[in-house]
């Protein structure tokens, strides 16, 4: 298995690694604003915290940097029109919301969309040896 790389050859772990490192950095930064009182945090939050924090949203980040490098950004941004799908899906599903025909429609426009961006013009690659056209000849001087 080769290594993700993205943009000028950095690796995708180090792209996400850094991202997160300068947002946490950011909000330290914020801190004193919201108050110098100290709080008490027992272990069981913290413990949510870390794992939601930092390795449900580092596994994401590194994630999307690995889907950027195989599939391109605008197959990655994809994914964000696909949540509310799947949360209006599992909200009618789990919790008995309410689903109607328009929110039906809705989701429809949304796929479609999503499966539009899939569509890729065949390159040579993939034609046979007869399907592929000719270059254009050199204009004459």
């Amino acid at each position: 298995m080769g290594r993700n790389l993205l943009g000028k050859g950095i690796p995708t772990i180090t792209l996400s690694a850094a991202q997160l490192i300068a947002a946490t950095g950011m909000t330290a930064v914020t801190l004193p604003a919201g108050g110098l009182t100290s709080i008490e945090i027992g272990p069981k939050p913290l413990i949510v915290v870390l794992i939601l924090g930092v390795v449900a949203t580092g596994i994401t980040f590194h994630l999307t940097y690995r889907i950027i490098a195989a599939e391109g950004a605008t197959n990655a941004a994809t994914v964000g029109y696909l949540l509310p799908v799947v949360s209006v899906a599992l909200g009618a599903i789990v919790l008995d919301e309410g689903f109607s025909l328009r929110i039906a429609a809705g989701m429809v426009v949304v796929l479609v969309g999503v499966g539009l961006t899939r569509l890729r013009k065949p390159t040579p690659s993939t034609l046979a040896p007869e399907e592929i056209p000719a270059p254009p000849a050199a204009p004459r001087i």
